[in-house]
Parts: structure tokens; sequence; C-alpha cells
């Protein structure tokens, strides 16, 4: 299945192309997106509070990935699909997220 946004789907391409289930997609997306924060707090936010993405893990087959976010000093967890990144967050992380998006409508 294709987006219509070929740049979506070559990433989710590029990202997935070694896999060979869900779990390990699943798991390659965590990595890519680990390569791209590489442990430097991103701004977004998440039902209206401003908050920093710190990190992205496996909340299993029903949740997908949950986005680590601190906020006001804590460690909240939430479903990474919520997640909106601040204006002006590195481009290729943006497109990850979209990307990472799109593979969880396939």
């Amino acid at each position: 299945m294709t987006t219509g946004q070929p740049e979506i789907d070559q990433l989710i391409e590029e990202v997935t192309v070694d896999c060979y289930n869900v779990d390990e997609e699943r798991s390659a997306f965590i990595v890519a997106f680990g390569e791209h924060l590489n442990g430097a707090p991103v701004a977004a936010t998440i039902v209206g509070f401003e908050t920093e993405l710190i990190g992205v893990d496996d909340g299993g087959d029903r949740r997908g990935l949950v986005a680590h976010l601190r906020h006001s000093g804590r460690v909240h967890t939430a479903a990474l699909h919520d997640v909106v990144l601040a204006a002006g967050a590195d481009p290729g992380l943006a497109a990850l997220l979209q990307a990472y998006r799109e593979w969880c409508r396939r």
C-alpha cells in the first residue's frame, strides 16, 4: 500500500527493509527514532501540554510505540502517535514520525 507521498513510502521501506514481521518493523522504528533523537530532547506537545520528547520504546502490540516525555521535571509515557513535534523540529524526525503514523495505518 502506498500513501501517495513517495518520500514517506520510501522512508517506511528504508526503516523496515530487513524486517520479517511486525515486531521487527516496530523495533526498526525504535532504532530509527533513537538515531534521530541521539540523546537530545526535542520540544513537543501532547494534548496541549508542552513537553520534551526524550525517548521512544515498544508499548506492545496493542499500544504501539510509546514516547517518553518530560514535563515539569517528571517523565511520562504516552502513545507516540499522539505526539506533536514543535514547529522547527528536525525535518528528518518529523518525516520519521509521519512515516510511523502511516505505517500504523497499514
